[in-house]
């Protein structure tokens, strides 16, 4: 269960986060849509988890995505130096990145980095655009990674995921050139 009470079931409860980042920023966010406001007790419980996993070096480019997106609503106090030491991460999983899922988490990332006011600069943006065509076949069908060579549809749902993040890198640049096919 993803948020529990541990005293009466009052919404002013005390609450325990669980440790799913995606789940945790999907319940913020239908409480963001339905418009009920955040509560001190969960962001209180929430942010420390947060930034536990923006400060670890063994976090994944998904869980770099979900805690960046749950700090967009929640707001939690992270430092800038936090930011750049995620950014130098990314882009150091972007080198070697082998599947779409963890270039897209990778530069959805970076963008949300950038949206802090932190500088978050893709050093070879050219070989990232190479990283995607590479995964990409000649009849629009597309790989999950490099290390399969077969298509399938959820590869051509994340390809379609791929189009947003060629338009997401060209904003991390002020003055991109056009990739050309």
């Amino acid at each position: 269960m993803l948020l529990t009470t541990t005293g009466p079931s009052t919404f002013g409860s005390r609450l325990t986060i669980n440790y799913h980042l995606e789940e945790t920023y999907e319940a913020f966010r239908t409480f963001q849509i339905l418009g009920i406001g955040k509560t001190s007790d969960i962001s209180n419980a929430t942010c420390p988890i947060v930034l536990d996993k923006l400060r670890s070096p063994t976090s994944s480019p998904k869980e770099f995505f979900n805690a960046l997106r749950l700090n967009g609503i929640l707001g939690c106090q992270i430092g800038s130096q936090t930011f750049e030491n995620v950014a130098s991460h990314l882009q150091a999983l972007i080198k070697d990145a082998d599947s779409l899922m963890d270039l897209y988490y990778s530069v959805i990332s970076l963008l949300h980095i950038k949206g802090q006011g932190v500088s978050a600069v893709l050093s070879d943006a050219e070989g990232v655009f190479h990283s995607i065509k590479a995964l990409s076949q000649s009849d629009g069908r597309w790989r999950y990674d490099s290390n399969n060579a077969e298509s399938s549809t959820y590869a051509a749902g994340i390809g379609l995921f791929i189009g947003i993040v060629k338009h997401d890198i060209e904003k991390l640049f002020d003055s991109i050139k056009n990739y050309g096919s």
